[in-house]
């Protein structure tokens, strides 16, 4: 069904110019940039937090979600919250209603979670969008392009690396762009090795200091992801072909192509926003034309899945094949195994 505009509204507003704790803020502006969107509500148990986002929109506030829900009766959900919350959040809102949620990455902190949330949208005819939303941005559709050109030759290898942060919280992004560089197929097996001995935790949850990830695609492309305080590499990918190769940081894209001798830039930094406002009119398509979003959270489930394994072969010290079986959240029992061996040395520095 089409509709002249949706009634949107937001899950977790966080704080303004606070990066990942104010992402709330980068979907209301898309909201309100869309003609086809009204924003009308938000939601946050930090009172001040909410007063500031309803200030700022000119919105209602709700200090419960499922008061929103229930009251506001929104067609789109975005879920900006902290990632333990996503699955319950999200099947609460595909049970109240909801036609289109627009939940933040990564998707869950579990194969078992992401399954929940999926299942749930299914059960009630809900999209599932997960904001993996670099594939809107123009640098990252122009490497696609040309990869898929051949001006690389033959795709061989694609490279991340993201200093100081971590698979869950930034490396999703990346295993993301890489599976959509090569066209979203499966991966056959991950190789991993994580450090956690500091017991970081960011956005409520446990996540690793370092972690070195190999991967390898179905059609024999190979992945490789650096993240965290050992990366010394700038924030950026790499794509490496038979034929040429090609870089982005910084958000914008430089290439060596086939027959050329220096490189030339592609395609210049585009706009986040713009990424943002793209995603949003992807996800109103896929409710009126009845397909899946590009961000679906199919897709998203196999990102996830590819984490999981690379804490899953950290734990087990070995490869591990796809599809991955296990349920639960590898890295937190990863840590708890450290914790009771009782050969963990104890003066190692942190």
């Amino acid at each position: 069904m089409v509709m002249d505009a949706y009634r949107a509204a937001i899950i977790g507003c966080g704080r303004p110019g606070q990066g990942g704790f104010g992402i709330a803020y980068a979907h209301a502006r898309a909201y309100t940039a869309c003609p086809r969107t009204t924003l009308v509500a938000a939601a946050d148990i930090n009172a001040e937090n909410l007063q500031a986002f309803c200030t700022t929109y000119n919105v209602r506030g709700y200090t419960d979600y499922r008061t929103l829900l229930e009251r506001e009766r929104p067609d789109i959900v975005s879920i900006c919250t902290w990632p333990p919350l996503h699955a319950q959040m999200t099947v609460e809102a595909a049970e109240a209603g909801v036609r289109a949620i627009w939940c933040e990455k990564p998707m869950a902190l579990s194969l078992a979670e992401a399954d929940q949330m999926l299942a749930a949208c299914a059960a009630h005819g809900a999209k599932l969008q997960i904001n993996h939303q670099r594939r809107f941005a123009p640098a990252f559709q122009a490497a696609r392009e040309l990869i898929q050109s051949g001006r690389l030759g033959t795709l061989v290898r694609l490279e991340g690396y993201v200093p100081e942060w971590d698979l869950l919280s930034w490396g999703t992004h990346w295993i993301d762009m890489m599976r959509f560089w090569n066209d979203d197929r499966p991966v056959a097996w991950v190789i991993a090795q994580v450090d956690c001995r500091k017991r970081t935790r960011r956005y409520g949850h446990l996540v690793e200091d370092y972690a070195v990830t190999y991967f390898a695609f179905e059609n024999g492309v190979r992945g490789f992801l650096e993240v965290g305080e050992g990366c010394t590499e700038t924030v950026g990918l790499r794509i490496l072909g038979t034929e040429g190769m090609a870089v982005i940081q910084g958000g914008a894209l430089r290439a060596r192509p086939q027959g050329v001798g220096e490189w030339i830039e592609i395609a210049a930094a585009g706009s986040g926003e713009q990424a943002f406002l793209r995603a949003l009119e992807d996800l109103i398509a896929s409710l009126e034309e009845g397909r899946e979003p590009l961000l679906s959270g199919y897709s998203a489930r196999a990102t996830t899945e590819i984490i999981m394994a690379a804490y899953e072969s950290a734990y087990w010290r070995e490869r591990v094949t796809l599809p991955l079986e296990v349920r639960d959240f590898p890295l937190s029992r990863l840590v708890q195994a450290q914790d009771s061996s009782p050969n963990r040395p104890s003066d190692r520095q942190v």
